[in-house]
């Protein structure tokens, strides 16, 4: 799971009751010319900003985050 969270996917566990059957890796898959529409934001004076859930891993090896002027991490909604 570590391996998989490294990676900046989600690990989804498969299990039979306490048996661990495997892993399901889940990754978000990023758009053709990401980058280059980033450039053009920032050209334009606006600030990209990558925000993230509970996987404090996730914008590490991510494209985007590398044209991003801003990550933030483990940014998650508020309980009730």
């Amino acid at each position: 799971m570590q391996e998989v969270a490294r990676r900046g996917s989600t690990p989804l566990l498969v299990s039979d009751g306490a048996r661990v059957l495997g892993v399901i890796e889940l990754k978000d898959i990023v758009k053709g010319g990401i980058k280059e529409r980033f450039g053009e934001l920032r050209r334009m004076g606006i600030k990209t900003v990558m925000i993230t859930g509970d996987n404090p891993l996730t914008p590490a090896p991510s494209p985007p985050n590398q044209a991003s002027t801003i990550s933030w991490r483990r940014r998650l909604p508020k309980r009730s």
